[in-house]
Formats: C-alpha cells, sequence, structure tokens
C-alpha cells in the first residue's frame, strides 16, 4: 500500500447495550454493569476499506487514550490524518483537554508530530440545526441593534405546510415532502437524517422563497438564509463519489463536488458558512441572547477550518497537488452502519448484553461483511476489490480487535461450563443451563432473613445432591422434606433441576462453600468479584481450605451460587430502569394535564 492509501480517518462512538451481568467462560470473568461500549474505527481516506480497532466498556475517554489509538495505527504502518466524533459534553471534555479550538482545529500526533484534524459529525450537525430551528428563534446578526435583528425560527415552515394544507400547492411540494410531522419530530425520529435534510433543504428554501408574499411571519428571509447554510454545509461534507468521472460534472453544484475540485468557489462558501454560524445566537426564554455559542456552532465551525487545512497539509505531505477529498469519508456514517449491522444480527433481540456485543462484533469482523469494502472512495483508480485485498493483508494486525484484554471467541457460552470431569456429567451441566433460561420464577428480595438465607442453602444442597447422586455419601433419606417444597426467592429458579435429601456432610460442604464463596465475593448480595480467573480462583481457595470436598462439587456450587448473584444484580437494575420509565411516563404525562 502507498503512503496515501495508509492516511486513516479515525471515528469513535458509544453505543447503548444492555448493563446485564453474564459470565464469560473463556475469560472466567463476571461481565455487565456497563451500559455503553466505546467502540472506534480506522477508514481509508484514499483506500476502500474500514475496521473496528478497540472496544471498551470501562475506560473514560482520555488525551491519553486517544494516542493510544493513533500508536496502535503506526504501529501497523498507517497514519491517523483526521480524528472524528459528535460533540457530547464527554466528548467536548475531551477536545478541551487536546486544545482544540475553532481557531486551531486539531492536535499533535503523539508519534511523528503531525496534525490531526478534528471534525464534527456533519450528520449529527444537520439533525441539531434542525432542532435548534423547530425548538428555538435564532438570530443571525447578533452583533446589530435588536431593532435589526434578522431572525430565523419554524413559523415559516409551518405557515407554508398550513398552505399546503388550505391553499392547494402540492404540486410544487411535489418533489419535497414537507410534511406538519417534519416540525413535530421527537424521540427517536429526531436521529433520523433523512427528516433533518429534508426540512434543512434548499428544495424547502425554495419554496419559502416563492411564497414569501403569502406568508405573514417576519422570519422568513432570516429562515431562508439559515437553511440554505446548513444545506450548503451538509452538501460539501456528504460528497461520497467524484461525478465528474461520469462526465456529469458541468451538471453539478459546486458544493457537491469533491473538495479541492473547485476551491476557490467552495472556500467562498465555506467563509459564507463560518459568518452565519459565528454571528448566530438564541433568544433564552427572557427575551436577551446567549452570550456563547452552542457546541454544534463550534463544531460547524471546526470542520469549515479543518477541511481546507487538511487538504493543503495531506497536499504537502504525500506531494500531490491535484488532490482533492471526498468528504463523506470524513464521518461517522461507517460507525453507525457497523451499529446497526450489530444490532440487525440479534433479530427482535437490538440490545444486546455485554459478551453478546463482544461475540457479535467478532461476526461482524469474522464475516467479512460485504459494507466493509467501501464502493467509492478518495482515488482515481479502478479495482476497488481487488485493493481491499491489499489493504486486508495490511491490516492483519490492526484488525486484531483490541479491547484491553484477551480475544473473546464468539463460539463461547455465555453461562459457567461446570467443568465436569466427564461426558454425562457435562451433558447434564448443559441442560442445567437450559432450565436455568427457562424459568419462570419471580426472584424478589433474597436477602431477607438469616433463616431464609439458611432454607435456600438447604435447598441447594439438595439440588447439589441431585445433581451428584452418583455419590451416596452425598445423599441423604428417601422421606420427603417439607422444607424442599418452600423455597426461598433466589433458589426458587432452580426447582425445576430436582432435589434430593441431602445428606448431613453434603450440608456442611454447601455451608463450607458458602463461606468461601462470600470470602471471593463479598457477604452482601450486591457483591460481586468481576476480576479474571473468578472460577479458578475459588476451586484454588477450596483446595486449600476445604480440600475434602469433591472438585465437581465445588464446580457446581460456584455455577449456582454465582447465577443467583447475576439474577440478583439484573432483577434489582431492571426495577431500578421500570421506575425511571414510570417516573418519565408521569413526567410526560403531567404536561398534558
Amino acid at each position: 500500500m502507498s503512503a496515501k492509501e495508509k492516511k486513516v480517518s479515525v471515528t469513535f462512538d458509544e453505543v447503548a447495550i444492555s448493563g446485564d451481568y453474564v459470565y464469560d467462560a473463556k475469560q472466567d470473568q463476571v461481565l455487565g454493569g456497563k451500559r455503553e461500549a466505546l467502540v472506534v474505527m480506522a477508514a481509508g481516506i484514499f483506500a476502500p476499506w474500514k475496521t473496528p480497532f478497540y472496544l471498551g466498556f470501562k475506560q473514560e475517554l482520555s488525551v491519553d487514550l486517544v494516542y493510544s489509538w493513533i500508536e496502535k495505527l503506526h504501529e501497523v504502518g498507517f497514519t491517523a490524518a483526521s480524528i472524528t466524533s459528535d460533540l457530547g459534553p464527554k466528548n467536548q471534555k475531551l477536545y478541551r483537554l487536546l486544545n482544540v479550538t475553532k481557531e486551531r482545529p486539531f492536535f499533535l500526533s503523539p508519534c511523528d508530530g503531525k496534525k490531526v484534524f478534528v471534525f464534527a459529525d456533519p450528520p449529527h450537525m444537520l439533525k441539531l440545526c434542525r432542532n435548534h430551528l423547530i425548538d428555538q428563534q435564532l438570530v443571525l446578526n447578533s452583533n446589530e441593534e435588536k431593532k435589526n435583528w434578522i431572525r430565523a425560527s419554524c413559523q415559516p415552515l409551518a405557515e407554508l405546510v398550513h398552505l399546503r394544507r388550505e391553499d392547494g400547492i402540492d404540486e410544487d411540494l411535489t418533489n419535497k415532502k414537507m410534511l406538519a410531522a417534519h416540525l413535530k419530530v421527537k424521540g427517536a425520529e429526531r436521529q433520523k437524517v433523512r427528516i433533518a435534510a429534508e426540512t434543512c433543504s434548499r428544495t424547502t428554501a425554495a419554496m419559502l422563497s416563492k411564497y414569501k408574499d403569502r406568508l405573514s411571519s417576519e422570519h422568513v428571509d432570516g429562515t431562508i438564509k439559515y437553511i440554505l447554510a446548513t444545506d450548503t454545509v451538509f452538501d460539501i461534507f456528504n460528497v461520497k463519489e467524484d461525478l465528474r468521472e461520469k462526465g456529469l460534472g458541468h451538471k453539478i453544484p459546486t458544493q457537491k463536488l469533491p473538495f479541492g475540485a473547485e476551491r476557490e468557489k467552495q472556500e467562498e462558501m465555506l467563509e459564507n458558512i463560518k459568518n452565519v454560524f459565528s454571528q448566530m445566537r438564541k433568544i433564552l426564554p427572557s427575551g436577551s441572547l446567549s452570550t456563547a455559542m452552542d457546541p454544534y456552532q463550534k463544531g460547524i465551525l471546526w470542520n469549515c477550518k479543518s477541511l481546507p487545512e487538511m487538504t493543503d497539509f495531506l497536499k504537502e505531505d504525500l506531494n500531490d497537488p491535484q488532490l482533492h477529498i471526498l468528504t463523506y469519508y470524513l464521518n461517522q456514517d461507517c460507525l453507525e452502519n457497523m451499529f446497526s449491522s450489530i444490532r440487525a444480527y440479534g433479530g427482535t433481540h437490538r440490545n444486546p448484553d455485554q459478551l453478546e456485543f463482544i461475540h457479535r462484533l467478532n461476526k461482524y469482523l469474522l464475516a467479512k461483511s460485504p459494507d466493509i469494502i467501501l464502493q467509492h472512495v478518495n482515488n482515481n483508480t479502478e479495482g476497488h476489490l481487488q485493493q481491499f485485498g491489499l489493504c486486508a493483508d495490511a491490516l492483519e494486525e490492526l484488525s486484531e480487535l483490541d479491547s484491553g484484554e484477551e480475544d473473546v471467541d464468539s463460539q463461547e457460552k455465555r453461562d459457567f461450563e461446570g467443568g465436569a470431569e466427564n461426558e454425562d456429567e457435562e451433558q447434564e451441566t448443559n441442560d442445567l443451563d437450559v432450565n436455568l433460561e427457562n424459568a419462570e420464577e419471580e426472584m424478589d428480595e433474597m436477602d431477607s432473613t438469616d433463616e431464609e438465607y439458611t432454607l435456600g442453602l438447604e435447598g441447594l444442597a439438595a439440588i447439589l445432591a441431585f445433581r451428584l447422586r452418583a455419590d451416596s455419601s452425598l445423599v441423604g433419606s428417601t422421606q420427603e422434606n417439607d422444607n424442599l417444597s418452600n423455597m426461598p426467592a433466589w433458589i426458587s429458579p432452580y426447582s425445576k433441576i430436582g432435589f434430593l435429601n441431602p445428606s448431613d456432610l453434603c450440608k456442611s460442604h454447601v455451608f463450607t462453600l458458602d463461606g468461601i464463596f462470600g470470602q471471593l465475593h463479598g457477604e452482601k448480595w450486591e457483591d460481586i468479584n468481576m476480576n479474571q480467573g473468578v472460577a479458578k480462583r475459588f476451586e484454588k481457595l477450596c483446595s486449600q481450605k476445604a480440600p475434602e470436598v469433591p472438585l465437581n462439587m465445588v464446580r457446581l456450587f460456584a455455577k449456582l451460587r454465582l447465577l443467583a448473584k447475576m439474577r440478583f444484580k439484573n432483577r434489582k437494575s431492571h426495577d431500578r430502569e421500570n421506575k425511571r420509565g414510570e417516573h418519565r411516563n408521569k413526567q410526560k404525562t403531567s404536561q398534558y394535564l
């Protein structure tokens, strides 16, 4: 691969996952409690490839973490030329630590001291531009006196929709499906880029201009100016292919050409965009103007300054005076598309837990997903699919997912494997997992009284006696035991496994094992040891402190006891989420009363 093909755009984002606790058999570790996964992807700016190369659940964003990504790329011969993200609070804090500003939209690489340019994800900026337009009034010339303010708001758009309904201008709106729903987007609808693009489009601005005389709002001119600026910035940063190669250059607007194709005109457009968004301020509920810019304004200004500076820097660095950039490959769409694929792997189960997310991500990598191969990139050569083969060879080391831990095989099960010593016991252990997954009993408060806890341990001893009934020393009398029909909540889900009256020796072993288990994990139900090798450490402790207990009993006890803890923590977490949901619903209901 050439030096040009090794120029990389780094994108990172967090994706929501389930915080349920699960057991990773390969790492011998309990995972969970984290509701977000941080994924970092590298994509070629001038070559058709992309691959995730970092996954984290516990890490906080920091300068050292970002530097580690760049160093990882550098180790395998790739150079990070840009980094892209949204502008959430965590990312804003990160960029402040990196001393990134609208005047200095870059930081220096820790490897070679070269500039790494920062971009705010254009689709996110587009959605925020739309949100502020429909939620607030904006002043485009905040440096002027109040009587001369040029305002933008959704009032003209609402009147335009009303005209369509009442005065029959549907024919003019055929190509622009501007509906009232575009102005009332809430919740998940606000995440759809298409709706935002339709609202803030050049066609909408043209319709406002055409019917200006029939609109009573005083904000028409300002709204047109704001929409045109928003549409232009999105067009400039959403160029997917060079249509001049298809002989269509004379029909394509300047803002939809690769950046650098008509440099003077494109830079003039960027200057106009900077003038609009640098002077713009929102009107506060008190009627005064905000004194500071919103993050999305800063992001747009970063982009407008980063793009020409990065183009000039890469021209000099690569010694390529004719270099131009397809700006679509600087945004986060490659990462968002991967998130969509990962969710789709689960069918209707679209909220994976931590371990399931790792499995799905490995599946995405190993399945050689077709969308890893990009059809249009920043080069003028043919044979993109053949070039990807070269990229794959060069990325062999990079594509080994770095999660700060050992790789997790996608075929590993989520449950304990039980460590059975023969095939029959192994099969019984697998059957146990199925029974537990199908258990329908509710698990209410598990740590109510010492008496109930003791009764639960006796029930656990009865389960172990049934599972290990080949060892006659663990099985007691064949008489019925009334206690086994009145198990506490934390042991009742295992009732389908089967019970046998345990011997006194079996009970003694269980109470001994429970004491050792508490030393390792903690005495409270909320306590759980989440370090690697937890089952192995439990076995080691038991071999030292209770060598008389059979190994198969130690392993099965560890499995059942840890599953009970995880079920308890999951249930508590779900209860908290349900209460939060009820509270949010009450708040929404009160707004309409």
